[in-house]
């Protein structure tokens, strides 16, 4: 049975309204605590998660040491309406402990935009990301607790996160996680 709106009841509901638009307000402004996980390059945010390792061996024996992961590069919104062709080779490299990591993913370019028109469907892209440690004893130390050091660079700016396994977990940071313990 529907009730009669009155304008009564339209003050209250309002009001209500209100009050709960203005309390989410109030608590997302208590969460302004900064974002890790991801490193700003001008106009360009780039957070990593999913982070994961394998092992995998072909046939002959070879053996294959990788860390993967999902960045989500997103193109500030308000950084003046324009579209570009971003290249993704060498956008992401790696090491572990001083050693250098092969990446294998991503390759080609993306098209990003932030025109008003275009920025819901375009001003962000999501990317998978694939490095190969060089042997067992390098890919060894990311179970140890050795961060990757990840480095970032778009447009000629660089930025740094650092993917720690902590236990069967993985955690993304833009602050050398090392740093604290020296």
């Amino acid at each position: 049975m529907a009730e009669k709106m009155t304008r009564r009841t339209f003050m209250k509901s309002a009001a209500a309204a209100a009050v709960a638009v203005s309390l989410s307000g109030a608590l997302a402004g208590c969460g302004n605590e900064p974002v890790l996980d991801e490193v700003k390059l001008g106009a360009f945010i780039v957070k990593v998660y999913n982070v994961d390792t394998k092992m995998s061996s072909t046939g002959s024996g070879n053996e294959s040491y990788e860390v993967t992961a999902k960045a989500r590069i997103t193109f500030d919104k308000s950084a003046g309406g324009t579209f570009t062709n971003l290249p993704l080779n060498g956008m992401f490299t790696g090491s572990i402990d001083g050693k250098q990591l092969m990446t294998q993913a991503p390759t080609g370019s993306i098209n990003i935009s932030n025109f008003i028109v275009l920025n819901m469907f375009m001003s962000k892209a999501e990317v998978d990301l694939k490095l190969t440690a060089p042997d067992k004893e390098t890919y060894d130390k990311i179970a140890q607790g050795v961060p990757v050091k990840l480095t970032v660079s778009i447009n000629g700016l660089e930025g740094v996160l650092y993917l720690v396994q902590d236990g069967k977990e993985f955690y993304v940071v833009n602050t050398d996680p090392n740093a604290a313990n020296g």
